[in-house]
């Protein structure tokens, strides 16, 4: 099984330090009242997340991506993803990153998405918090997983986990959606497991999604082959 540790020199590559790690000084701790509110709270960014996702993507079935309808809602989506974020960072900077042992799996998994949700300066300054708490056992691999193939694909790097997918058009076949651009492929599935992720083969089903060695970063940018 590769380590993940392996990984923690991908930090270097995107300028992030592992010793920043702001934000961090108090910490929700045993104080079950803050606990329980702040778990409330996050659970509810579940409906708050998706249900301006729904109402966006009904309109394209509806009335088309191009639509004034769709990009309407698509606007106030992006605007909700705001709000959530500043929600979730006013948490963390005033009591550290929820952990798992503090507001358990539903408040943690959506205060995460929150950050693979957002800009590229959130991502980094987030991306060594979220490491850190994998290590201890309180953050989900897959959060991890998430976060840091987002940041990678941002930057026009190759994932190591598979779990961003990209719209691609062949010539042949029309479009199709594919893993973004793997790096180290053969190994993926060592990786998934390595922080308890299924298997890849498992994800992309799940997904409708493939993998396409041929395709490069570059065709992916140009959206077709």
């Amino acid at each position: 099984t590769i380590s993940i540790m392996k990984y923690c020199l991908l930090f270097v590559a995107l300028s992030i330090s592992i010793s920043n790690l702001s934000g961090q000084s108090n910490w929700l701790g045993n104080n079950k009242v803050i606990n329980d509110s702040i778990k409330k709270h996050l659970e509810g960014f579940y409906e708050r997340t998706m249900n301006p996702r729904w109402d966006y993507f009904k309109a394209i079935d509806v009335f088309g991506k191009d639509s004034k309808e769709a990009k309407r809602l698509e606007l106030k989506m992006v605007e909700n993803d705001s709000i959530l974020l500043a929600e979730t960072l006013t948490i963390f900077n005033q009591y550290g990153w929820p952990k798992l042992s503090q507001v358990d799996t539903i408040a943690s998994t959506w205060a995460a998405i929150q950050i693979v949700h957002s800009d590229i300066e959130t991502q980094r300054k987030l991306l060594p918090i979220f490491f850190k708490e994998l290590l201890n056992g309180e953050l989900f691999g897959e959060n991890w997983a998430l976060l840091i193939d987002k940041l990678l694909m941002l930057t026009g790097q190759k994932q190591i986990y598979g779990t961003q997918n990209v719209g691609f058009v062949y010539k042949d076949s029309g479009r199709k959606t594919i893993l973004w651009p793997v790096e180290n492929y053969d190994a993926i599935n060592d990786l998934r497991r390595s922080i308890g992720m299924n298997s890849i083969e498992e994800s992309t089903k799940l997904s409708g999604s493939f993998y396409d060695p041929i395709v490069t970063i570059e065709m992916v940018k140009m959206g077709h082959n």
